[in-house]
């Protein structure tokens, strides 16, 4: 896992001539507020969630409203959770070849 992760980094670093930096903010509120928002005001329910491998119990958890379209992006780890996107008018595809892998 740690050498995945060292691999990532560099080749990140290799990149590092040819990157920008993007400008954002980054709301964080504790883990239990955030998710009972998006559950109870928002109606979105988490559709993915992958664990980090550049940092140790993080994880990545994309929140979706399929009636509204709606959707949240977050990071998660330590008992905060950072909201990195959300908006609406959410579509997405499946790959056939992940449609039999999923849950």
């Amino acid at each position: 896992m740690r050498c995945l992760a060292l691999l990532l980094f560099i080749s990140f670093q290799a990149l590092a001539d040819d990157h920008v930096v993007v400008p954002t903010n980054v709301h964080c509120f504790k883990q239990e507020i955030l998710y009972k928002q998006l559950r109870d005001r928002f109606e979105e329910q988490p559709v993915f969630m992958g664990k980090s491998l550049l940092e140790e119990e993080v994880s990545t958890v994309l929140y979706v409203n399929q009636q509204t379209g709606t959707y949240t992006l977050i990071q998660a780890g330590h008992g905060a959770a950072c909201v990195l996107d959300t908006g609406n008018n959410m579509r997405y595809r499946i790959p056939k070849a992940l449609e039999n892998k999923l849950m």
